[in-house]
């Protein structure tokens, strides 16, 4: 294939692409289906954290989020988000935890599941026994990820990460 057919087809892919992926709901979309603000979402987003995340535990080193990060549910051609509408994302993270607070996160995971939070089939990422991703009806999620340590300069770490849907202003 030459390098000029190669471009053409990567250019149009690219304008394939463009017109296959929709731009996403407007601010007024989310308003009119869900009604969900995003002072709503960040309430229960943050609820889903604190319920999950052993805020009292002496081991933790790192305060829990009290805000969440806003990432826009539209997109633009070249796929970069803006909104609104937003969906929301905090994470808490423990380097180097110990067996004890893992156990700790999975329990009140698990717990989850009487909000109305169904556990998901594991991923292929990293398939540990302390990965586990949960949803809700409402299309909240909480997901915890261990990364085992590489090496002496990259400690273990636990990330347990909550997400809302789209909501808006």
């Amino acid at each position: 294939m030459t390098p000029l057919r190669t471009l053409f087809l990567c250019a149009t892919a690219l304008l394939a692409a463009a017109c296959v992926f929709p731009d996403g709901p407007s601010n007024d979309e989310v308003k009119t289906s869900t009604g969900l603000t995003v002072a709503e979402a960040e309430r229960t987003l943050l609820a889903n954290l604190y319920a999950v995340w052993p805020a009292a535990n002496p081991q933790l080193t790192r305060p829990i989020p009290r805000t969440a990060e806003r990432i826009g549910c539209r997109n633009t051609a070249s796929m970069t988000s803006y909104g609104p509408p937003w969906w929301l994302r905090a994470t808490a993270t423990q380097p180097n935890p110990s067996p004890e607070l893992i156990d700790e996160v999975l329990s009140r995971l698990d717990a989850m599941t009487a909000q109305g939070f169904t556990r998901q089939p594991p991923g292929v990422v990293d398939n540990h026994p302390a990965d586990r991703d949960y949803r809700d009806a409402r299309g909240y999620t909480i997901t915890s990820d261990f990364t085992p340590a590489r090496d002496a300069n990259t400690p273990a770490r636990l990330d347990v990460t909550v997400t809302s849907p789209c909501a808006a202003e």
